[in-house]
């Protein structure tokens, strides 16, 4: 599993739920519901949905690195997950 090879290789391992996912969904406003409000015109919930979600990240690594530099940082998603990992760009 990769979660044990990730242990063995000297990774803290963070597990967390996006915004509107898992134990934190609220059934009107679930993540296909959102998406689908922003297909009909109607964006700012689903972006505010993952700005929200990237501001828990952000907030997370923060608390970790505040403990002093880890040797390593991998951050891994899938879907809405990957969307945050992303590099974001800074605007110049």
């Amino acid at each position: 599993m990769l979660k044990d090879e990730l242990l063995r290789a000297g990774y803290r391992i963070y597990l967390r739920d996006a915004r509107r996912h898992g134990e934190r969904a609220i059934p009107d406003a679930r993540l296909g519901a959102l998406a689908k409000r922003a297909h009909q015109g109607e964006p700012a919930p689903y972006m505010t949905m993952i700005a929200d979600t990237v501001r828990d990240a952000h907030a997370l690594l923060a608390a970790v690195l505040a403990k002093g530099n880890p040797p390593r940082v991998l951050i891994a998603g899938y879907s809405t997950g990957a969307q945050v990992g992303l590099p974001r760009r800074r605007r110049g």
